[in-house]
């Protein structure tokens, strides 16, 4: 390997590929890394391996002594780094890594334990100490105990925790409305709802709350129905003609006048009068065809324009690959006169 050869593979290997690489030189590479990744592991390994894990729990007896703790390793599948999970007898939780960028331990508290909570609890209601003593003595910032700090004296001066002083409220709340539903309970209290969610969400779905019953849906008279949107079609059919006589009348066209397109095939064989109209006033397409010829007819007979071949099929509009004997029979006798040209004549072709 020449670095200084501007054509070198190893620089270019490890920029965008303009050519191709021999695989070996891929397996070399990828063999490299992870030499460099076993041995930055077995270089933080080792820094780890030797050290005690005291407990940091200011209040247990066992404070910075190994005797009581128990730890265990996982690597992280963020950081890479080797983490050490260290548990004392006490509930104190911690987990203690090496950084090994900035050569140095970090230590992260998970847990502070039921002695360091009752011990709180007790410098809080008992002694009536400030925040700032109490974490001086229990070894944390005094923004930590203010988080944990949960002990009121209520009454007789018996300790109460303000999760239960929430709850009773919660419950006090539910009495006081109860033919309200948990959606209009948490709109009277939202705060009380969000702090009860926050802390004990299981507690506060299983409470007993009124439940409405749903409206029972009404009945469709499908009769009624079939009745009347049988007549709101004949109303749009006889418009559509009037519009455009030439239009094609379809079962789409005329259930999408009436808006009830949906409605009509979601609850077809309950509309049986509505099927057998549309069945009946649906137009085929060569049945449009002839339709459109008569009328094209009449209106060039109004018109008093001389009627040929090939001016009534463009003025029908109907090209040449559409033609078939029976069409071209009418076409002729309309031209030479033979068909009789008449609006009930246009009835009879159907």
């Amino acid at each position: 390997v020449n670095l200084d050869n501007p054509s070198c593979w190893l620089k270019g290997i490890f920029r965008k590929h303009r050519k191709g690489f021999d695989p070996s030189r891929h397996i070399l590479i990828h063999n490299f890394f992870k030499y460099l990744e076993t041995k930055n592991g077995s270089l933080e390994i080792n820094e780890i391996e030797n050290i005690n894990y005291p407990c940091l729990n200011k209040v247990c007896e066992h404070y910075n002594q190994s005797i009581q703790t128990t730890f265990s390793r996982h690597i992280d599948h963020k950081s890479k780094r080797q983490i050490t999970l260290v548990e004392c007898n006490c509930g104190h939780k911690y987990t203690h890594s090496y950084i090994a960028s900035q050569h140095k331990y970090f230590v992260r508290i998970k847990e502070y334990g039921s002695v360091w909570h009752s011990k709180l609890n007790q410098l809080l209601v008992e002694k009536k100490m400030s925040i700032r003593a109490i974490a001086r003595m229990l070894g944390c910032d005094s923004k930590t105990i203010n988080k944990f700090k949960s002990i009121k004296v209520v009454g007789d001066s018996t300790p109460k925790t303000e999760l239960k002083e929430k709850q009773e409220i919660w419950q006090q709340h539910i009495r006081k409305n109860p033919k309200s539903g948990i959606t209009e309970l948490r709109k009277k209290k939202p705060a009380l709802f969000a702090f009860l969610y926050r802390n004990c969400k299981e507690w506060l779905q299983k409470q007993q709350y009124h439940k409405s019953k749903p409206n029972s849906k009404l009945r469709i008279n499908w009769k009624a129905r079939d009745l009347e949107i049988l007549e709101e079609l004949r109303i749009a059919r006889s418009n559509a003609l009037k519009e455009n006589p030439k239009k094609r009348i379809t079962k789409s066209l005329l259930l999408i006048m009436v808006k009830k397109e949906k409605m009509f095939y979601n609850n077809q064989e309950k509309l049986k009068n509505c099927e057998e109209y549309l069945s009946k006033t649906h137009e085929s397409k060569y049945f449009h065809r002839k339709k459109r010829l008569v009328i094209s007819a009449l209106e060039m007979k109004d018109e008093k324009a001389e009627i040929t071949y090939w001016t009534l099929l463009r003025k029908a509009g109907i090209r040449k690959e559409y033609l078939n004997y029976e069409l071209i029979q009418i076409t002729k006798g309309i031209v030479n006169g033979t068909f009789e040209l008449s609006r009930q004549a246009l009835i009879k072709t159907a």
